[in-house]
């Protein structure tokens, strides 16, 4: 795995992505066309209970005592659901274009919300997809590509962590970067930069990458790296990629792209997104569909994952 700086081997994206968000706000913002079948993998959700009770909001949580707040939060059990159990606590309908707040009867958004069963369910992450789930992905993708070994992989260099940047020391604070520590120390003097001068911040990846060409596509900017996409095969990947977190492994971003060297599939985990679209080969969307491990459901070109989407939820 490498840095790959000559972002032309992605220009075929580019090419079959909208480039005007105001026109077209179907996946095809973020996910190639083209493709002859796809896939959403649904990002798992979870669901918290309370024993013999019903989970307390945030604001209960906070008119109570200090005691009885510990009392409670420590009894908290969280697990991992699914979409589709879900929607049968709410008493909604799951399908391939279910929107989170639709499912669950929620004012907003990415909302929680309370079931009926007195549980709190919690939407899955935005732009994460668990590295086991991306790894059962991967494992089945590997067998329809003639480049198993070679391929590319782009992580959004917006997080905040990623890249290093010019940035004023006084905009710096701790736990922000890796580089924290070293930061603060420079702000106990001063002497250093007198006159509040913008000094490089570095990031997770080397300053060469983050001074480098990056892959810029319609409304996003990634780093892009040269991967074999069996590196992601591996539930452990994250412990094996050059952006990984040093303090936090588990907290390494996925990718959000990642495709083999032949072009014949890609991965899309958007960063606005608590699902995962895989566009490729109707074989491959087939498998994808029938491994239990995933919640995937089979997605038509052109379909649409805007908030307002779920018109069978409302």
């Amino acid at each position: 795995m490498h840095w790959q700086s000559d972002v032309a081997v992605a220009d075929w994206i580019a090419a079959r992505l909208s480039d005007d968000w105001t026109q077209d706000h179907s996946m095809h913002m973020v996910v190639p066309r083209d493709f002859e079948a796809y896939a959403r993998i649904f990002h798992p959700a979870t669901r918290r209970t309370l024993p013999g009770g019903v989970v307390p909001s945030a604001d209960d949580i906070a008119r109570m005592s200090d005691d009885d707040s510990r009392r409670v939060i420590a009894q908290f059990v969280d697990s991992r659901v699914s979409w589709e159990k879900t929607a049968e606590a709410f008493g909604t309908t799951m399908h391939a274009l279910a929107q989170w707040h639709a499912l669950t009867t929620a004012a907003e958004p990415y909302q929680d919300a309370l079931g009926p069963n007195g549980a709190e369910y919690t939407g899955g992450e935005q732009g994460f997809l668990e590295p086991e789930l991306l790894a059962a992905i991967v494992q089945t993708a590997v067998e329809h590509t003639s480049t198993p070994r070679s391929g590319f992989a782009a992580v959004w260099a917006g997080w905040g962590d990623l890249v290093g940047s010019l940035r004023p020391i006084d905009s710096a604070s701790g736990g922000e970067t890796p580089h924290a520590s070293f930061l603060s120390r420079i702000r106990k003097s001063m002497m250093n930069n007198p006159y509040g001068k913008e000094v490089w911040q570095p990031g997770i990846v080397a300053d060469d990458v983050s001074r480098g060409p990056r892959l810029e596509l319609p409304g996003r900017e990634y780093v892009l790296f040269s991967a074999s996409p069996g590196v992601f095969a591996y539930p452990t990947w994250q412990e094996s990629v050059l952006w990984q977190d040093p303090h936090h492994t588990s907290r390494t971003h996925s990718p959000a792209l990642l495709w083999p060297a032949d072009e014949a599939w890609i991965v899309v985990s958007e960063i606005d997104w608590d699902s995962t679209v895989v566009g490729g080969s109707a074989e491959l969307i087939a498998a994808l569909l029938a491994d239990e491990r995933l919640e995937a459901w089979e997605l038509p070109a052109g379909a649409l994952l805007t908030a307002d989407a779920d018109t069978i939820n409302g």
